[in-house]
C-alpha cells in the first residue's frame, strides 16, 4: 500500500516539474509531505 502511495506521489511531481518548474514544485511538495520549515 505504501509502495502504491509513494508511486502515485513520484507519478504527480514528475509531470508538475516538467510542466510548472521547480519552483512551483517546491511550494507542492511540502504540502502533502508536511511542513519542512
Amino acid at each position: 500500500m505504501e509502495t502504491q502511495r509513494m508511486s502515485l506521489c513520484y507519478f504527480q511531481v514528475i509531470p508538475l516539474q516538467v510542466r510548472s518548474g521547480p519552483q512551483e514544485v517546491a511550494d507542492l511538495i511540502p504540502l502533502p509531505q508536511g511542513p519542512l520549515v
